[in-house]
């Protein structure tokens, strides 16, 4: 029996997608950013993710491993609260722990974006 694959199309029907708060996937594959990254993934209107992706934010900058390696550390501390969280407040969250610049300041223009949509 052959497994079923999901078509593209599929996950749009509904109008919603998965949206990872962290991304480009190819900056956070490996170690403490991939763990971090799947633990931050949130359904996201159709419409308002593909503008997110392209008209607001194109990426977020990988800070240092040891503050990645920090902020995971910290999520596994308050990982049941932080499951909870819808998206929001999970980009939030992850605005107020991140310590490098560069990932404050996409995270911020992500929060405020998600926060009027």
């Amino acid at each position: 029996m052959s497994k079923k694959k999901r078509s593209r199309t599929s996950k749009q029907l509904n109008g919603v997608n998965r949206h990872h708060l962290i991304f480009q996937g190819r900056h956070y594959n490996s170690g403490y950013a991939k763990m971090l990254r799947e633990r931050f993934v949130r359904p996201l209107d159709v419409k308002i993710h593909n503008e997110l992706h392209n008209a607001v934010l194109h990426d977020v900058p990988r800070p240092s491993d040891a503050q990645i390696k920090a902020m995971w550390l910290d999520y596994q501390a308050n990982q049941e609260a932080i499951d909870q969280m819808d998206i929001v407040d999970a980009c939030e969250w992850l605005m107020q722990e991140g310590r490098d610049q560069a990932w404050t300041a996409c995270m911020a223009r992500q929060w405020q974006y998600l926060k009027t949509k």
